[in-house]
């Protein structure tokens, strides 16, 4: 009951509460913490978002940990409103918070694939021994 309570609170908020410092904390750790279906509500409210929560100073700690935790395939539609294409991924990595998003993406080894078909390059083995 005390999790329902609090989803019920949060929902229709996380774009609020993601711009927070304390906001953004309880919503990493709902996505730490509870099951996806559980907290799937707060990658939908943040899909349209992405790309500037990667560039917010407390947002961008929300995706990291969505990137990091979240069951492949939940999060696609964020990774590609975060990378984009090319041309603002080069600007995301310029981002001082963008630039921490995108390590987290390309430190989640079963997500390095689905980034280069996103940019349109291939991932040679040297740079993916790395």
């Amino acid at each position: 009951p005390c999790v329902e309570a609090l989803m019920e609170t949060l929902h229709g908020r996380v774009l609020e509460l993601a711009s927070t410092p304390c906001g953004s904390e309880v919503l990493r750790t709902c996505v730490r913490c509870l099951p996806s279906p559980t907290y799937n509500f707060i990658l939908k409210e943040l899909e349209g978002r992405g790309a500037q929560a990667a560039r917010h100073a407390y947002a961008h700690k929300v995706l990291c940990t969505i990137f990091e935790t979240a069951p492949l395939g939940h999060a696609a539609v964020l990774v590609a409103e975060v990378i984009g294409c090319c041309e603002s991924t080069v600007d995301l990595c310029k981002n001082r918070f963008g630039s921490r998003v995108f390590a987290t993406l390309w430190a989640s080894a079963h997500r390095r694939d689905h980034l280069a078909l996103l940019l349109g390059v291939e991932i040679s083995q040297e740079v993916d021994d790395c």
